[in-house]
């Protein structure tokens, strides 16, 4: 998981080394995003409810739904 907006992340960099990648549009290093609340909120929503976690692990792990 990265930002487009944090300088250290490197999306393309991520992606050759896992093709599961959350990559957030102008997210900073804390995956906060500008504008109002609930764009935010919809980004930490992704991350902190594990959907973007689970669904990682589900692939890689080879386990289906």
């Amino acid at each position: 998981m990265g930002g487009t907006g944090d300088r250290s992340w490197e999306g393309f960099v991520a992606r050759r080394l896992i093709p599961h990648v959350l990559e957030v549009e102008q997210a900073g290093h804390a995956l906060t995003v500008p504008g109002p609340m609930a764009r935010p909120a919809e980004v930490l929503g992704r991350v902190r409810t594990g959907t973007e976690v689970e669904e990682f692990v589900r692939v890689t792990s080879g386990r289906r739904r």
